[in-house]
């Protein structure tokens, strides 16, 4: 019984190179990024902080919450929100 082996040649393979780095060269014009080439960069494999933990106690915000909610109509902001800031960042 005799088998045979398919090996691919640099030739074969270069088409396939060239098509990703078109393809690359198209996210690029689109502004778009591949997120696989990103992965290693956003998700490590151990945690790289560079903020150091923040605690925001609602007994503390609260009051400028509710000053918000008062001061800044509905026609100002669709959505009167406040967002949580690191002080470290």
């Amino acid at each position: 019984m005799s088998s045979t082996t398919v090996t691919e040649t640099s030739h074969q393979a270069e088409p396939a190179e060239d098509h990703t780095a078109t393809m690359l060269r198209a996210a690029e014009a689109n502004h778009t990024k591949p997120l696989w080439l990103q992965m290693t960069r956003l998700n490590p494999p151990l945690p790289n902080p560079r903020c150091t933990p923040h605690l925001w106690k609602y007994s503390e915000i609260q009051p400028t919450l509710l000053q918000a909610g008062q001061l800044v109509t509905e026609k100002q902001a669709e959505r009167r929100v406040l967002m949580l800031v690191n002080p470290s960042r």
